[in-house]
């Protein structure tokens, strides 16, 4: 009786992501207001939904974003931070 042995996937592509607990105050405070100015939505469901306040709970699980969407949502947050000093 021959073995059958599952085909190995040498490379792929994987997206990094960025765990926001590893950010500092400066850059979560930023992440956050980026959120709520461009995605309102997705700022509810993390504020507000009860499933991922479960999901942190129980599995303390943490949000992670794309280093693109990261880098759009901070980029955001840091401009409207500047326009409401000027």
């Amino acid at each position: 009786m021959s073995r059958v042995i599952p085909p190995f996937v040498n490379s792929g592509k994987h997206e990094r992501l960025v765990d926001v607990t590893s950010l500092s105050a400066h850059q979560k405070q930023a992440l956050w207001a980026g959120i709520k100015s461009e995605n309102p939505a997705l700022a509810d469901a993390l504020k507000h939904d009860p499933n991922i306040a479960d999901l942190k709970t129980v599995f303390n699980a943490t949000v992670q974003f794309s280093v693109d969407d990261t880098n759009h949502y901070v980029t955001a947050g840091l401009k409207q931070r500047e326009e409401k000093t000027q």
